[in-house]
């Protein structure tokens, strides 16, 4: 995220679908420099977010402890389905996440 406040040509962009457990309700957000959002705006579709969506959404944001919790046991998932991936003798790939520094 550091990379979208200090560099000009970065956005960064994000769901709410796993790690908040919201894919149900297709929200995201992007950070950016004022020039790049603003070119966003041009091209976005003309659907906006309800205010259901909105007030959810505001809710998961503001609720980081259950983010981190729920965070924790999809790496504890993925780890174990890694182990049991080996232990069948099945080849796996991990997706690292980009480094900012």
């Amino acid at each position: 995220m550091e990379m979208a406040g200090t560099l000009p040509n970065v956005l960064v962009m994000r769901t709410l679908s796993k790690s908040y457990s919201l894919a149900g309700i297709r929200c995201g957000y992007v950070v950016g420099p004022n020039p790049l959002i603003a070119a966003l705006y041009k091209i976005k579709d003309s659907y906006n977010l309800d205010r259901l969506t909105q007030s959810i959404a505001v809710a998961a944001l503001q609720d980081q402890t259950h983010m981190l919790s729920n965070t924790a046991k999809i790496k504890a998932t993925r780890a174990k389905l890694a182990a049991n991936s080996n232990g069948a003798g099945l080849r796996y790939a991990l997706r690292k996440p980009i480094s900012s520094g």
